[in-house]
C-alpha cells in the first residue's frame, strides 16, 4: 500500500520502483519512501530537519519515510499496536498521535526489526513530483520539532530501537 501527502503526486513508475526496492530488500523493511529523516543523539531521540539523501549504492536505511510511505498490508497490526501504546503513555488527545508518518515507521520497525529505506537515488527522480498546495503545512506548525522529537522519546520508553546500523 502505498501512503503519500496530499501535496505530492506520484511519478507513473513509483508503485513498481517501491515494489523492485521491496524485492531487492528480500520484503525485509518497514517502510519505503523517496524521502527520509535520521534522528540524533545517543540515543538517537531528538527529531531533525536535516534531509537524507537516497545513496547511489542502493537503497538506504533511514529512522523515517516522508511525505511517501510504501507499506507491506500485513503490517499494520503494528500501527495500531504503537498507536494504542502511545496514546495509554501520552493520553488519548495528545497531539503526539498525529504524527501519522512517524506511528507508521516506528510501530513497523518495532514489530519486525526492519529498518525504513530510501528507494536508490538513479530512481529517485520517477519516484514523484511535488506540488506544494496553498496555506501552511503540518511541518509549519511552531510545535513542529518539539512535537516530533517529544515523540520519538516516548516511543523509545516503549521499546523502539535504530534496527540499522549508521
Amino acid at each position: 500500500m502505498l501512503f503519500c501527502d496530499d501535496d505530492l503526486r506520484l511519478g507513473d513508475q513509483a508503485v513498481q520502483l517501491c515494489l523492485d526496492t521491496a524485492a531487492q530488500l528480500g520484503d525485509r523493511f518497514a517502510t519505503i519512501g523517496c524521502n527520509g529523516r535520521n534522528y540524533a543523539g545517543d540515543p538517537p531521540t531528538q527529531y531533525v530537519r536535516r534531509k537524507i539523501r537516497p545513496s547511489a549504492d542502493g537503497p538506504r536505511p533511514v529512522d523515517l519515510t516522508c511525505c511517501c510511505h510504501f507499506v507491506r498490508t500485513d503490517t499494520f497490526e503494528y500501527l495500531v499496536c504503537l498507536r494504542t501504546l502511545m496514546a495509554s503513555a501520552v493520553g488519548g488527545d495528545s497531539p503526539l498521535l498525529w504524527e501519522d508518518d512517524m506511528l507508521l515507521c516506528q510501530s513497523i520497525q518495532m514489530g519486525l526489526s526492519y529498518p525504513s529505506y530510501l528507494v536508490p537515488a538513479e530512481e529517485r527522480k520517477l519516484f514523484n513530483r511535488w506540488q506544494r498546495k496553498p496555506g501552511p503545512s503540518m511541518s509549519a506548525r511552531p510545535c513542529h520539532v518539539e512535537n516530533r522529537t517529544a515523540f520519538i522519546e516516548a516511543a523509545h520508553k516503549l521499546g523502539w530501537r535504530r534496527c540499522w546500523g549508521d
